[in-house]
């Protein structure tokens, strides 16, 4: 009678063979987990990935979404960085964030510095004419919030230095 006993409870630490299908599948969900983690962990980098991100960030900038153009902005220059696009991807981070400060009377003065050095780097490694009159008077305007007057007005004088023909009201 002991012999049956063991013999059934052999039985029961076994699944019925009914529910032995079971294992292929939950093993597949296990790998498919530990794959999608793994990528999500470190993500694949295409050659496409950097003129996409680009792409990404103009489009959120010509949309007038600054707060999208920033956070875009950020992220491609942690990822690319070097990249011939870094200048103007720095002048849509410092613009951006400029234009989502400037109204606000409480911002912090780390902020108007972290713009005005994007500014300074994307001057400095050369932005197109067509933004370069923006970044110009955009950093005069943070140098004045910062109450830098004699700073301000060295890049309001390079800015009517190097487009005579704007005007400051109309840039």
């Amino acid at each position: 009678m002991d012999d049956l006993r063991d013999q059934a409870e052999v039985k029961d630490a076994f699944p019925p063979a009914s529910e032995l299908w079971q294992i292929p599948g939950i093993a597949a969900a296990v790998v498919i987990f530990l794959i999608a983690a793994y990528i999500a962990r470190s993500p694949l980098e295409t050659p496409l990935s950097e003129p996409a991100d680009y792409e990404a960030l103009l489009i959120a900038y010509h949309a007038d979404d600054m707060l999208v153009a920033a956070q875009s902005a950020e992220r491609y220059l942690a990822r690319h960085q070097g990249s011939d696009n870094e200048p103007m991807a720095r002048y849509i981070f410092a613009s951006s964030r400029w234009s989502l400060i400037k109204s606000d009377p409480a911002a912090v003065t780390k902020d108007l510095f972290v713009c005005l050095e994007s500014l300074n780097m994307a001057l400095m490694a050369g932005i197109s004419s067509a933004y370069e009159a923006s970044a110009l008077k955009a950093k005069g305007d943070i140098l004045m919030r910062l109450e830098l007057p004699n700073d301000a007005l060295d890049a309001y004088t390079a800015l009517v230095d190097r487009f005579p023909e704007q005007r400051l009201g109309h840039l």
